[in-house]
C-alpha cells in the first residue's frame, strides 16, 4: 500500500522544538542576563544569552513519513503547550513555598498534577529520553532514524500522564547558597515509550535554587504528598554530580561552575546501576 500523496498537501514546516522551555530557561539567567554552558568535550564556560536557542532539537516533534508530503504527516508539539504555559505560574508557586512549614501547607492537588505534567514533559522531551528510545529501536534491529524515534515518542507523554496523575509524592528542595545545574539529561528511571517504570523516580533541578524530587513507589502513605526542605551543600553537590552522570553533551549553570567529573567527560548518557543506585537511598530517606 502506497502512502497517499497529493500535490495539494503542503509540507509541515521545519521547526525548532524546545526540550527546555523558555519559560524555565530564562529564569536561569544571572543578573547580567547570561547563563553558562559547559560541554563534555572540554569547551568550557561558554556564555549564552538567547534563551530561544537553549535546549532545541530541530523537528523533534514532527513526523514526516515520506520525502513528499502525505496526509499522515503531523507535528505533536502542541501536546506540550499546556505544560509550557503553566511553567511560569508553577515556578512562582514553588518559590512561594520556601520557608513555609510543611504541616501548614494547604495541599493543592490540581497544582501537584500540573507540576507532574511539567516534570513529565521535561522527561519525554529530553535528549536523554530520545536516546533511550533510539537504543531500544536499535536493540530490536530496526533503523533508529528521526521518523521512527518521533513515532515512538508521539504518544508517550499521554501514557505517562494517564498512569501517574493523582499519584506519587513530591519534595521541593531549596538551596540558599550552592546552585543546582541542569543538563541535556537529568536523573530519572524512565527508559521506554511503552509505559512508566514500576517505581518511577525523577530529580529535576528546575531552578538554580530549587530541585524537585518525585517518587511513586508501589505503596506509600497518602496523608502528605508534598514536602519542602532545605538541603546541605554536600547533598546539593551530589545532585549536581548526578546530573552530570545523566547528561551527555552539556550542562548549564547560572554562576557557580560545577566540578567537572570523569563520567561527564565520557560523553555518554550514563546511569547508576540497578544495584547500588545511591539515589534510591536518598528517596527512601526523604519519603519515609
Amino acid at each position: 500500500m502506497e502512502l497517499a500523496l497529493t500535490n495539494n498537501i503542503k509540507p509541515i514546516k521545519s521547526e525548532r522544538h524546545h526540550w527546555w522551555p523558555q519559560g524555565v530557561s530564562k529564569r536561569w539567567l544571572n543578573d547580567e542576563g547570561v547563563i553558562y554552558q559547559l560541554f563534555s568535550d572540554g569547551r568550557n564556560d561558554i556564555p549564552q544569552t538567547n534563551t530561544k536557542k537553549f535546549g532545541v532539537i530541530r523537528n523533534a516533534h514532527s513526523i514526516k513519513l515520506a520525502d513528499k508530503p502525505t496526509v499522515w504527516d503531523q507535528s505533536f508539539e502542541g501536546i506540550f503547550q499546556f505544560a509550557d504555559r503553566a511553567f511560569p505560574d508553577i515556578l512562582d508557586w514553588l518559590e512561594s513555598l520556601h520557608g513555609r512549614r510543611v504541616d501548614a501547607l494547604q495541599e493543592d492537588q490540581e497544582k501537584l498534577d500540573i507540576l507532574l505534567e511539567c516534570l513529565l514533559s521535561l522527561v519525554v522531551r529530553s535528549p536523554r529520553f530520545r536516546n533511550s528510545i533510539k537504543l531500544t529501536i536499535e536493540h530490536f534491529g530496526a533503523t533508529a532514524n528521526e521518523k521512527v524515534i518521533n513515532l515512538n515518542l508521539r504518544d508517550t507523554f499521554d501514557k505517562f500522564k494517564t498512569s501517574l496523575f493523582g499519584r506519587g509524592k513530591f519534595a521541593v528542595v531549596f538551596s540558599s547558597e550552592q546552585e543546582f545545574i541542569f543538563g541535556d539529561g537529568f536523573y530519572h528511571n524512565f527508559t521506554s515509550s511503552i509505559g512508566v517504570p514500576m517505581e518511577p523516580r525523577i530529580i529535576v533541578p528546575i531552578l538554580p535554587n530549587i530541585c524537585i524530587f518525585y517518587s511513586c513507589p508501589t505503596s506509600y502513605k497518602t496523608d502528605s504528598r508534598l514536602l519542602t526542605m532545605d538541603m546541605k551543600e554536600d547533598d546539593i553537590d551530589f545532585i549536581n554530580q548526578t546530573t552530570m552522570v545523566y547528561s551527555r553533551d552539556y550542562i548549564f549553570y547560572r554562576l557557580q561552575r560545577p566540578e567537572f567529573n570523569e563520567y561527564f567527560s565520557c560523553q555518554q548518557f550514563l546511569e547508576y546501576g540497578a544495584i547500588g543506585d545511591p539515589v534510591i537511598n536518598t528517596f527512601a530517606q526523604i519519603f519515609k
